[in-house]
């Protein structure tokens, strides 16, 4: 079921030790925007699409950000935070 979009898994070991924080969701599109910053670099989004499942605080410190696969979807995992959902990708940009 996953496209595209999820031909490179993101790395997201690089951002260990940002602040994470739920930034957009849409119920409807089912689609999560995560912002990571960092006073000393630019802001990245992870952009998750068709979501599942969403358990997270509404901000914390990255300890150990992954993205594993599970079957037919894919979850973002990170010291007892997870998403699951179906494609995802990084940007300089909110969406």
């Amino acid at each position: 079921m996953r496209g595209d979009l999820n031909e490179r898994i993101p790395d997201l070991s690089a951002y260990r030790g940002w602040y994470a924080q739920l930034w957009d969701y849409s119920v409807s599109h089912r689609w999560l925007t995560i912002r990571f910053s960092s006073s000393e670099r630019a802001e990245i989004y992870l952009v998750a699409r068709l979501c599942r499942r969403i358990s997270a605080d509404s901000g914390w410190v990255l300890v150990d950000p992954r993205i594993e696969e599970r079957g037919d979807a894919l979850a973002f995992v990170d010291n007892g935070i997870d998403i699951e959902f179906e494609f995802v990708h990084l940007t300089q940009r909110s969406q």
